[in-house]
């Protein structure tokens, strides 16, 4: 619950930044068509240095909003998950290409514990040992 709703407060101040962004020229563009009325420069003027804060407030908040949604699993490790890691869904689903579940010996056939080894992802780390947990290392 946590970090879907830092996810969308993230959400919400990203959008309010670029609206800023795509806002702050068109006061520029008015205070260069008004060039010869000053009150109503001095008033495009004013917007734009409040619109041009706003901004910088609404970067500052996304940034620390995406930080905590990056990194912020080390801070709460109970309540975000870890999105950065190399355990993650996304991880699973590219190296499922890799795993042999084919029942017919083959190109995708480890029956024996040095093929396992060579197609394993994470080789480096359970070396074809049994207690790595890759799906390519379950025998």
């Amino acid at each position: 619950m946590t970090y879907l709703l830092i996810k969308s407060l993230h959400l919400l101040f990203v959008i309010a930044w670029m609206a800023t962004v795509f806002y702050l020229p068109r006061i520029l563009v008015n205070m260069a068509e008004a060039a010869n009325e000053p009150a109503v420069q001095a008033r495009l003027q004013l917007m734009g240095r409040r619109l041009y804060k706003f901004g910088h407030n609404m970067f500052g908040i996304a940034f620390l909003f995406g930080l905590v949604l990056w990194q912020g699993w080390r801070v709460f490790p109970q309540s975000l998950p870890n999105v950065a890691s190399g355990t993650h869904w996304i991880d699973a689903k590219l190296t499922s290409s890799r795993c042999c579940w084919s029942t017919s010996p083959g190109p995708g056939d480890c029956s024996s514990a040095a093929q396992r080894a060579l197609r394993c992802p994470r080789r480096a780390r359970c070396a074809g040992s049994t207690s790595c947990r890759c799906c390519c290392c379950w025998a």
